[in-house]
């Protein structure tokens, strides 16, 4: 494993600093360290592989579900969020050329809003984003600004949810670590605990 790859490998901060612990004290090798990492590395690689495999990237739905991620907004087309509104019909009862033009001027001021975001965008809560889309009202009129997008974009943001194959592959890659997906039982380790007691069990 090149130094490159073993300081961009996140094994998690309390991990990681176990491990120098450890190897400042003598209690593990340098050896034995880099094997956890490797065995790491090879876990993570399989993860991505199963989920690449498993799920439907290929989707055209994902391709029209961008608009939601304000970082891609100026990328996607008021067509992005209309295909929601003519594949679940009965959900989002924005019908007619009235209707259309409504959405469509909701989808052009969300796009030149100024959103500030956060000095690391990963951890932007698009979530409480859309929720606050959803309450923010005209100052004039007193009406909802969002009303009709923020409802389309809150069914996108449902449906990962209601793909029970998604959430078998989800369940597969983060066993035991998500309050939704704790398999092992309130005493048991981590899949990833267990792992790195076995690599060190056989080293």
């Amino acid at each position: 494993m090149t130094k490159f790859i073993r300081e961009r490998l996140s094994i998690g901060f309390t991990t990681r600093a176990t491990l120098n612990r450890l190897l400042d004290t003598g209690n593990v090798t340098p050896q034995q360290v880099e094997r956890l990492e490797q065995a790491a590395l090879a876990f993570l690689v399989k993860a991505v592989e199963y989920a690449m495999e498993k799920l439907p990237l290929k989707e055209i739905l994902l391709k029209h579900a961008r608009f939601i991620d304000v970082q891609q907004r100026t990328e996607c087309g008021v067509e992005d969020v209309l295909y929601f509104v003519e594949r679940f019909v009965e959900l989002l009862p924005y019908h007619g050329p009235q209707e259309h033009d409504e959405l469509s001027a909701e989808f052009l001021e969300y796009q030149l809003m100024d959103i500030p975001m956060p000095q690391d965008p990963t951890t932007f809560d698009i979530e409480a984003f859309w929720d606050n889309m959803s309450s923010l009202k005209n100052r004039v009129t007193g009406m909802s600004r969002f009303q009709r997008l923020s409802k389309v974009a809150k069914l996108v943001m449902t449906l990962p949810h209601s793909s029970a194959d998604a959430v078998r592959v989800f369940s597969r890659v983060t066993l035991g670590r998500g309050r939704g997906f704790s398999g092992l039982g309130g005493h048991s380790h981590s899949v990833w605990e267990l792992r790195k007691r076995l690599i060190f069990t056989q080293l």
